[in-house]
């Protein structure tokens, strides 16, 4: 056999064991996490799209550049989406000798000694070795989301994915640039496999997608059909988004792609937007506004740390409306120099902007760490912006788990406010409450009162009602409010599980769980009563007829046949005949 495919088979062969040896130390979300996730979801139902925050991650930082470009990636980016990570940072790169867009950071040689289109190959390009498997383009990623998208595509299950585009072209290496070479003779041909491979345009990288993305044509429908009269307090923003409550039950949307760095339209000679791409890829300072920050920008950190958690500088009539309305689709991202820590990571999380993990290692429990499965499950517990990071194994601070049904917690079912977020206590137990503003949901009222869950909705004055944080934003002002009142810790808000264990709703303590059906007694006496009463009718029908019933059929046959029986008996002869 020959030598070079033996050694192929080999590599293959020592992938294949990698990969099975990551997923089955991949972590997965435990049950509480899960319920905790969708509680968040659920709050969030009326807040627009463009105010999410949300966890993120650099797919080429913490996968392709651990796993290879190639299939063998699949099982740690599928893991990623069963995690629960909702922002997936992609890096494409625009082949300038094929024209097509392509996932590897290399172009391929066309004196590979493998013609195989499935095959692994080591590439070098400007000083650095990829390994890339030319088939594996942006359409297999896609597959793979399409398939996520339609295996939790229910009303648990549902989410919002941002998928974030990165435009690269290939930087071509200073060797060559004052050199004879001619790279299109090494690169480039009209006969070659690797030239069908990839993607023609942007809009081709996603059309597996299909129905699934919301596109900016959709969003320019959107906005034609926004009442300019309606009140609600986001649609006074100049960008209005639909509600992720409409986003994914009405429209039946799951994702939208945007483009958040760009250096390849810049060049004519290279790639143009086509028309399909702008119908279907928001393109930042173009048919969106994204805020987007970097970690390695100290006086962005220093603002978020010590002005709006330590709320020293910030006027809640104000800072905090305009960052809602004004700023879109915030996001903060890190790398090699600036990578985040629990602190900054929880601090861009309370601050509105969703985290992007994009460093290749991280200092976990004072170890360098760069196992994605370890650096996932470490920071998916601190990517709630309302849940404690403690709150998935405790309640109240109390050794309590969410699927904990006895006796003894049958009244922990309320949620409260800490300083690091919400936390399931006693509905019985008295403490401050907070009322929200009708009309602007970053402004609130706590006043030193104490009152049980089930009694703090009468205790808000006029133009309030007892209220909920339904965003980071909204959560953030509610703990500049509790900060600047003369109350501690904890404050009830209006949410709960009373009527379903584990289903977290808002609305008072018989509000109804969107997943389950629930009937009171009262109700249930009125769903049996007409049943009852046909059942006892039938009954008594039945014993009537068989007290009463007359059978003059049965009754003829048997007088019939003795009468016959007895003719014959005169007939017959009595012993044994002579």
């Amino acid at each position: 056999m020959n030598l070079y495919l033996i050694r192929i088979l080999l590599l293959s062969a020592v992938q294949v064991c990698l990969v099975i040896a990551d997923l089955e130390n991949w972590p997965t979300r435990s049950f509480d996490l899960q319920v905790q996730q969708r509680a968040q979801r659920d709050v969030s139902y009326s807040i627009p799209i463009d105010q999410s925050t949300q966890f993120g991650v650099s797919v080429k930082a913490l996968v392709f550049e651990e796993y290879g470009y190639s299939t063998s990636a699949l099982p740690s980016f599928n893991g990623l989406l069963n995690m629960g990570i909702e922002v997936l940072t992609i890096d494409l790169y625009y082949n300038n000798f094929t024209s097509k867009w392509q996932l590897c950071p290399a172009p391929f040689p066309l004196n590979q000694t493998s013609t195989s289109i499935s095959t692994i190959h080591n590439l070098e390009w400007n000083g650095k070795t990829y390994k890339c498997e030319p088939d594996f383009t942006p359409s297999t990623l896609m597959a793979e989301i399409r398939d996520f998208i339609t295996g939790t595509n229910t009303n648990m299950d549902a989410n919002y994915l941002q998928i974030l585009y990165r435009l690269n072209h290939f930087t071509y290496p200073k060797r060559t640039l004052n050199s004879t070479v001619d790279l299109n003779k090494i690169y480039k041909s009209t006969s070659s496999p690797y030239n069908v491979l990839g993607n023609a345009t942007l809009s081709d990288t996603m059309s597996l997608l299909g129905p699934y993305l919301f596109t900016p044509t959709d969003l320019k429908t959107f906005r034609a059909s926004t009442s300019e009269e309606d009140r609600y307090f986001y649609n006074q923003s100049d960008e209005t988004f639909p509600s992720l409550e409409q986003f994914i039950f009405t429209d039946l949307k799951r994702a939208t792609v945007a483009v958040i760095y760009d250096e390849v339209t810049s060049n004519p000679a290279w790639y143009n937007y086509t028309s399909s791409d702008n119908q279907t890829i928001f393109i930042n300072n173009g048919s969106v506004n994204l805020t987007l920050t970097s970690m390695a920008d100290s006086e962005f950190v220093q603002t978020c740390v010590d002005d709006y958690l330590n709320s020293s500088n910030i006027d809640s009539g104000t800072d905090f409306q305009r960052l809602s309305l004004d700023t879109h689709f915030r996001y903060a991202y890190d790398d090699d120099t600036s990578a985040f820590d629990d602190t900054k990571f929880r601090a861009m999380i309370r601050c509105g902007y969703s985290p992007i993990l994009n460093s290749s290692t991280y200092s976990i429990d004072d170890f360098n760490q760069n196992n994605i499965g370890e650096i996932i499950n470490h920071y998916v517990p601190l990517s709630s912006w309302a849940w404690s990071p403690k709150s998935a194994n405790v309640k109240s601070e109390g050794n309590y788990s969410m699927d904990d049904e006895s006796k003894d917690n049958e009244a922990v079912r309320c949620v409260l406010v800490y300083e690091h977020g919400w936390y399931v206590g006693n509905c019985y137990d008295t403490y401050p409450f907070a009322c929200q503003h009708s009309d602007n949901p970053t402004e609130w009222i706590i006043r030193n009162v104490k009152k049980s869950y089930f009694d703090a909705e009468k205790g808000c004055p006029k133009d309030y009602t007892f209220g909920i944080s339904r965003s980071s934003m909204e959560m953030l002002s509610l703990m500049e409010a509790i900060a600047a009142s003369d109350v501690d810790f904890p404050v009830w808000i209006d949410v709960n599980d009373i009527t379903v264990i584990n289903c977290f709703v808002t609305g008072g303590p018989y509000a109804d769980c969107p997943y389950q059906r629930t009937v009171s007694t009262k109700g249930l006496a009125g769903l049996i009563a007409p049943s009852f009463v046909v059942a006892v009718v039938v009954l008594l029908l039945l014993s009537l007829e068989k007290i009463f019933r007359v059978n003059p059929i049965q009754t003829n046959r048997k007088r019939f046949w003795k009468k016959k029986i007895n003719e014959h008996n005169k007939t017959e002869y009595e012993g044994v005949p002579s």
